[in-house]
């Protein structure tokens, strides 16, 4: 059965009915939106996942923890807890959970979760489908995989973002 996604526009506002099936390309002035999850131990470091060396985008790469898109009729904590279970086999409820950062890329909109826990990595049963391997990694050791394009490329400033909330315990510093 094929993936679909909602529609938004530049606003980030659904186009009521308008969908469109995952991996086609977007009509200008559409997007889609996706879901990204860091999760964190006591430690401060974040879970960090491998993609496999068979996906079409990025193979290979270290990513933050689990993500995906939002399909079709959910709301993206929906799908963001969704996409934990799926990948990692865990059950975190994200139900009344609204993303710490939501920023824009050229073709949608990105909702980032940042999660405090003390999973180990021995409760983890990765899905052997999407991911090669999981880790723990601290903010230092996903830069210097960024550097050396072992990671997706994010910007280490958005790193630093995530890490900054994560240890301000999003003490308000944003208010």
């Amino acid at each position: 059965m094929a993936e679909m996604l909602d529609l938004y526009n530049q606003y980030r506002q659904q186009l009521k009915g308008q969908t469109i099936e995952r991996g086609n390309k977007l009509d200008e002035g559409t997007f889609h939106l996706v879901a990204h999850i860091c999760i964190f131990n006591q430690q401060g470091e974040m879970l960090i996942q491998q993609r496999k060396f068979n996906k079409k985008l990025w193979p290979g790469l270290w990513d933050f923890s689990a993500a995906g898109a939002v399909m079709q009729g959910e709301t993206s904590n929906v799908a963001a807890q969704r996409e934990i279970k799926e990948e990692l086999d865990l059950d975190i409820d994200l139900s009344k959970t609204r993303p710490q950062i939501s920023m824009t890329f050229p073709f949608g909109f990105d909702d980032i979760y940042l999660i405090r826990t003390n999973v180990q990595l021995k409760d983890i049963h990765i899905e052997e489908d999407e991911v090669e391997a999981i880790h723990f990694a601290s903010r230092e050791e996903i830069v210097e995989l960024i550097k050396t394009e072992k990671f997706i490329n994010y910007k280490p400033g958005l790193i630093d973002l995530i890490f900054d909330f994560v240890e301000s315990d999003n003490d308000g510093m944003y208010q």
